[in-house]
């Protein structure tokens, strides 16, 4: 059964609002727009992408001949019998649509809902702390674990700064709040809207992180599977993800040894999969991604935080890994807002006058 693929980069807004109704705003809007036909890439033969036609006949002749031998030139009109639906990322506007479109979707409820927050990332946190596999570089102490926090109240007495607050649905640095000193007007005005309109927030200690990366699964059969290393790039401020490394695994898995060694590296890979089995593998099927960072603790030591969020959905980080084994590309992928590709990068999507967003690869070297 081939797959009707859908690029829709605002699906943890979507969840946080929980409407098949729900309008993104416009420059979310004109990205998933300007991006539509990304889904090509990472595409088979047999798929069909929901996306602007038009937008994959501009691209260059060279663009579109990688997609002609390796991926999916095909887009979806409204006649097209017995598709799997596969957005980017699931919710109830995506499970609503995909049934309009009569193509198979998984049961969209509240406990699949509570599922893509942050919840399970504190569930999977908890998990691997009590597995006595994991290293010892990935342990942390009982009062730097993350915690949900339900009331206001119980937050300023509770916390401990400095901190990083987190809502419920959100990723790529949105939806964060970094705190390092007692929360003022402004920060309670926000801690007490995302608790309002999302249920909770979720404190962490602050770290002084100094290297990003990601373990990427896939889930089929009730059987995960690791697929490969994401090395990311996100802004200091706000953490929002600016760019993918895109190598063989070879060179990714040695990039990320040089935070944490090739054992303990293997060990961690293990126990992820393992866990992420038992916590999704009965309730999920597809692609995923947990993310991580390298740190240095107080004495210096060099630790790993080994869950950050985890991204239930497709995500740059499994593009990467497609567009190496796929395509043989190695170098920079990159999706800006307004920074258009420069002779000699490959376009993904195409760069129009009229163009907000750009996906495009910066070749190594």
């Amino acid at each position: 059964m081939g797959k009707l693929l859908l690029f829709n980069p605002d699906t943890e807004m979507a969840i946080a609002d929980n409407s098949a109704n729900y309008t993104p705003p416009k420059i979310i809007a004109n990205m998933a727009y300007d991006l539509s036909i990304l889904p090509c890439w990472w595409g088979k033969k047999e798929d069909i992408v929901k996306g602007e036609a038009s937008l994959y006949k501009a691209l260059p002749e060279s663009s579109k001949a990688l997609l002609k031998e390796h991926g999916c030139t095909s887009f979806y009109y409204g006649h097209e019998p017995n598709l799997k639906g596969a957005p980017w990322g699931m919710n109830m506007r995506e499970y609503k649509r995909f049934k309009r479109y009569k193509a198979s979707v998984p049961e969209w409820n509240s406990a699949t809902r509570l599922m893509y927050s942050r919840e399970s990332t504190i569930q999977l946190f908890s998990r691997l702390l009590h597995n006595p596999n994991v290293p010892e570089c990935c342990q942390l102490a009982p009062e730097n674990r993350p915690k949900i926090y339900t009331t206001v109240s119980w937050l300023q007495q509770d916390l401990v700064l400095p901190a990083m607050l987190k809502r419920p649905w959100s990723s790529s640095g949105r939806g964060n709040l970094e705190l390092h000193a007692k929360p003022q007007d402004k920060e309670i005005d926000w801690i007490a809207g995302s608790i309002k309109r999302q249920g909770f927030v979720v404190a962490e200690k602050f770290y002084n992180k100094i290297f990003d990366f990601a373990l990427e699964f896939h889930i089929k059969n009730k059987k995960c599977k690791c697929i490969g290393y994401s090395i990311f790039e996100t802004t200091g401020v706000t953490g929002a993800y600016t760019g993918n490394v895109i190598d063989t695994p070879e060179t990714l898995k040695s990039m990320i040894c040089q935070y944490i060694s090739s054992e303990d590296f293997e060990k961690l890979e293990a126990v992820m999969t393992e866990e992420c089995e038992r916590l999704f593998g009965e309730r999920y099927e597809g692609y995923f991604g947990v993310d991580m960072f390298a740190y240095k603790d107080e004495n210096g030591c060099q630790k790993i935080y080994p869950c950050v969020e985890i991204n239930l959905r497709m995500n740059m980080g499994i593009l990467a890994i497609v567009l190496n084994e796929r395509y043989g590309m190695k170098g920079t992928l990159k999706i800006t807002c307004g920074v258009p590709p420069v002779e000699g990068d490959i376009q993904l999507c195409p760069a129009l006058p009229n163009s907000t967003y750009y996906a495009y690869v910066t070749p190594k070297g």
